[in-house]
């Protein structure tokens, strides 16, 4: 059974990817902006969201 402070701890780090995959959505959004802007591709894209999606089931687990 987990303890209070663990169920703290746990709560930290999920809010703190929260955060993190929040900033990154935010990023990805500028850069699709600036590739139809562009006209080119200025990240992996499509890498990217795969890698956000992966992190967002990771969390909600």
């Amino acid at each position: 059974m987990k303890t209070k402070e663990q169920y703290k701890q746990e709560l930290a780090e999920y809010q703190t990817t929260i955060k993190r995959i929040s900033k990154e959505r935010k990023q990805i959004s500028i850069a699709l902006k600036l590739k139809g802007i562009l006209g080119e591709e200025i990240a992996p894209i499509n890498y990217i969201l795969a890698e956000i999606e992966r992190l967002q089931k990771k969390v909600t687990k």
